[in-house]
């Protein structure tokens, strides 16, 4: 999910810039399921396979990431 603003060109011409965006990314956030261990699609890391799926023994769940960013244009 990505949700921005771009700051308005009125304000942006007093500063000398042409455009001034803001902006957060997220990804991989959360999970809807009703499976009880951390996280149904990681594998085990000692049985690592296609075959495995949804045994999460000594494996830890998927990194959850959020980016914060400005585009700047002068």
């Amino acid at each position: 999910m990505t949700l921005g603003y771009n700051i308005p060109s009125a304000l942006l011409k007093k500063l000398k810039i042409e455009r001034f965006r803001v902006y957060a990314r997220a990804q991989n956030l959360f999970t809807i399921t009703q499976y009880k261990g951390w996280d149904p699609e990681v594998n085990a890391d000692y049985q690592a396979s296609n075959i495995n799926q949804g045994i999460d023994f000594y494996s830890a769940p998927q990194l959850k990431t959020i980016v914060f960013g400005l585009n700047i244009s002068l």
